[in-house]
Formats: structure tokens, C-alpha cells, sequence
């Protein structure tokens, strides 16, 4: 976490123990737990506890690419359909993501798998964007005007994905400060 400053003389309290202290340049009472909340302003990969609810995300759609190419490298020298390679890394993935599930269970309970599986949506929501912005990108070139009805529906649809980022860096902020990280 970042450096905490007393609201009335801005003394750093960062390394003071307790959840509640008494500043020793002025005297105020501060509760490190709200100030921490109320002044998070960093970036939404750096909240603690936001790396272990994204992390699945990844695995489900990094793994399966890596994984199905040496099933289809494998696949190939053999006489077994390309598309075994695909299903093999699926599979394999699931075996690497079911687990990550579980351990985010275990320590953040049902919110913490509701929010991983929201995260998954929020991915499936960028990655509409990026179709509906390159089709719209890519519509005038092709001599089509109807950018106007993509772009909209993908500027709405980040703005979307973007405070549901906000939203799970918030849970995660609000568990931390409640001493139950994720």
C-alpha cells in the first residue's frame, strides 16, 4: 500500500502500529483502515487482492492456446484430428483453473468467486469492444458507414467494463481494510 498522511498536517503514519493512531506531529486521531479506503487512488491491478480474483481469468484464456499447440504439434504427427489439440489445452486448462477457483473460495468465500466470474465477463466484454471498435475502424475503409451503431454500443460497453474493474478494486479494498484479504 501507499504512504498514508494525516489529514491535518500530512505526517506519514505508514509503519505506525495499530488500526487506529495518534499522529505524533499534531495529535489527530486517525483510523488507518478508512483512510486507506477513502484514499485509494491507485491503479485497479495494484489493489490488494485484485491479482488473486483476476488470475483465473488468465488461466482460462492464456492456458488453452499454449496448451492446444503442442496438442495439435502432437496431433498432427499422428493421425488424430487437429481439433484434439484444442481439447486437450481446454481440459488441461480447466484442471489448472478449477483449483485457483477453489483457493479463492476458501479464502473469499462466494464473494470472491462472484467476483472472478465477473471478472470473466468483464474480459468478454473488452474483448467485444475491440470487435465493435475495429469493425467501426475498419467499415469506412470498406466503403460502409455504419460505424455510428458500433461505435456507440463499444463506447458504452468499456465504460461498462471499466467500472466493473472499479467495482471488484473496490470489494477487494474493502475486504483488505477489513482485515480479509482475498
Amino acid at each position: 500500500m501507499r504512504d498514508i498522511d494525516c489529514p491535518g498536517c500530512e505526517y506519514n503514519l505508514r509503519g505506525l502500529p495499530g488500526p487506529i493512531v495518534t499522529c505524533p506531529e499534531c495529535g489527530a486521531v486517525n483510523d488507518i483502515a478508512k483512510l486507506i479506503a477513502l484514499r485509494w487512488n491507485g491503479p485497479w491491478h495494484a489493489v490488494p487482492g485484485f491479482e488473486r480474483i483476476i488470475f483465473p481469468v488468465f488461466i482460462a484464456v492464456l492456458l488453452p492456446p499454449g496448451l492446444s499447440i503442442p496438442g495439435c504439434i502432437v496431433a498432427g504427427a499422428s493421425d488424430i484430428a487437429p481439433w484434439w489439440g484444442l481439447v486437450l489445452g481446454a481440459a488441461t486448462s480447466l484442471v489448472v483453473w478449477l483449483p485457483l477457483v477453489v483457493v479463492i473460495h476458501r479464502r473469499g468465500g462466494g464473494e470472491g468467486v462472484v467476483l472472478c466470474l465477473f471478472a470473466h465477463l468483464l474480459l468478454g466484454g473488452y474483448l467485444a469492444v475491440v470487435a465493435l471498435v475495429g469493425t467501426a475502424v475498419l467499415s469506412p475503409i470498406a466503403g460502409t458507414f455504419t460505424w455510428v451503431w458500433l461505435i456507440v454500443p463499444g463506447f458504452a460497453l468499456g465504460v461498462y467494463c471499466r467500472k466493473g474493474e472499479h467495482f471488484i478494486g473496490r470489494q477487494c479494498v474493502r475486504r483488505y481494510v477489513a482485515g480479509r484479504p482475498f
